[in-house]
């Protein structure tokens, strides 16, 4: 197994905005296309491709895996971690995937965890004890295959910015 490599899905998704906010402006979609093609608009199913699925008790709430590089089970094995607190919300006592924005430029972390206790995984399940607008707790939980995608062997938010994933 590879060494650990740091790798910023922040910096490819202010990319990504930046493309699309050109593309809203100047008309077309040549300028999306390259996010399109890197960001997996479709559910990321990580798990199928990444073993040793764990939480780690961090500040950002992180997911580690072991994936492999490509789809083929011989491809070398990296051990990957992608903080959840950056792309995953408390709504009212619903865990949801989503880009959380400050401004159209400026990401922000979403910060699930600030309001949601009782974190645990099984599989690919996010567990967790979140509260309602009115602070009562509400046991809830989010499917990570439908917004964390193995990308050539590192965890990356799958990019469907526009809308969360419910």
């Amino acid at each position: 197994m590879k060494n650990t490599r740091a790798r910023s899905s922040r910096n490819a998704s202010c990319f990504c905005m930046l493309l699309l906010l050109l593309s809203i402006v100047i008309g077309g979609d040549d300028f999306v296309r390259p996010c399109a093609a890197k960001c997996h608009f479709e559910d990321g199913n990580f798990s199928h491709t990444c073993g040793d699925i764990m939480l780690v008790p961090d500040n950002l709430v992180s997911l580690q895996a072991d994936c492999f590089a490509t789809g083929n089970p011989d491809a070398e094995i990296y051990r990957s971690t992608l903080g959840l607190n950056m792309n995953i919300e408390n709504n009212n006592g619903q865990l949801q995937c989503r880009v959380c924005m400050a401004s159209p430029l400026v990401p922000r972390h979403c910060n699930f965890s600030h309001s949601c206790r009782n974190l645990r995984l099984e599989g690919a399940i996010l567990y967790a004890t979140c509260a309602d607008r009115n602070g009562k707790p509400v046991e809830t939980s989010l499917d990570l295959d439908r917004c964390v995608v193995n990308g050539q062997g590192y965890l990356d938010f799958v990019c469907g910015f526009l809308s969360p994933y419910a």
